[in-house]
């Protein structure tokens, strides 16, 4: 616990390169008691700040909405929707992420072309960005993965570029720890013809069943779970976990947002080609 607080504080360091803003926010009931040890430990290495609504009322969804917003500099305007909250609710934690990094080698959008991005049998117009330089650079059968370090080099974006004939969702449903780390561990420096599609996506998702089929089934139950170590009392549960995220690539860099709302009721080298006009990944 210690080091991930540790590991959060770090990252918040802005940087003239870019940076990385990770906020955490508890949001009881003015009803509901929460344990000192509790808000002293998210106090002390989360940096999280407490704030008591009243949940009765709508006010308090907009309250919570409207510091999201704030922390992802209005990437995400409605973490909680209408409904979500009620009288019943005890405890609401958000928690965002936002980053806002420059490429360490940036797109030059004067070479950016409009181009067709091909998925399945159907294309649709792209604005295809690109350039040729050295990156780290992977391939097998099914993959191409180029690796885009952002300045200052402390995070980057991998991109991962599944062959014509390969099938995407298959790669995706047998994507584990192992093969990221392959993926990873065996880049070498490469120089890339790149062309990677400017983006934008944004996911908006419930994971209560996702929790529930990772084995996390007992928290959500309102008889089997204990969350003694937040309050006295029984019957305290979590009952929605939401999670909103929206990532922007552009010639200058990457600007992503991610928000969680958890509520509780009781030379002449080589060059290789990376066309990313077809359906990939990243992380």
């Amino acid at each position: 616990v210690q080091s991930l607080g540790a590991a959060c504080q770090e990252y918040n360091q802005v940087q003239p390169t870019g940076s990385l803003q990770v906020t955490n926010f508890v949001w009881p009931s003015f009803r509901f008691k929460i344990q000192q040890d509790y808000t002293k430990t998210l106090s002390q290495i989360f940096g999280s700040q407490v704030h008591p609504l009243d949940f009765s009322t709508d006010a308090a969804r907009a309250t919570i909405n409207k510091q999201v917003a704030a922390a992802t500099q209005n990437l995400i305007l409605q973490l909680i929707p209408p409904g979500v909250l009620d009288s019943s609710t005890d405890l609401v934690l958000t928690n965002t992420i936002y980053l806002k990094c420059k490429w360490d080698k940036p797109f030059d959008p004067a070479v950016t072309r409009l181009a067709r991005f091909h998925s399945g049998k159907s294309s649709r117009p792209c604005n295809l960005m690109h350039q040729t330089d050295k990156f780290g650079y992977y391939e097998d059968s099914k993959v191409q993965v180029a690796q885009l370090p952002y300045a200052g080099k402390r995070f980057e974006m991998l991109v991962v570029l599944p062959r014509p004939e390969a099938d995407l969702r298959k790669i995706e449903r047998d994507l584990d720890s192992k093969t990221y780390q392959t993926w990873v561990q065996e880049l070498s420096h490469e120089k890339l013809s790149l062309s990677l599609p400017r983006f934008k996506v944004a996911s908006n998702l419930s994971l209560e069943k996702p929790l529930m089929e990772l084995g996390l089934q007992r928290i959500f139950s309102s008889t089997e779970a204990d969350l003694s170590g937040i309050a006295t009392g029984k019957g305290l549960h979590v009952s929605r976990v939401l999670q909103q995220a929206v990532i922007k690539a552009d010639e200058m860099g990457t600007t992503a947002a991610a928000a969680t709302a958890v509520a509780t009721a009781r030379g002449m080298s080589k060059i290789t080609s990376f066309v990313a006009d077809r359906p990939f990944l990243f992380a």
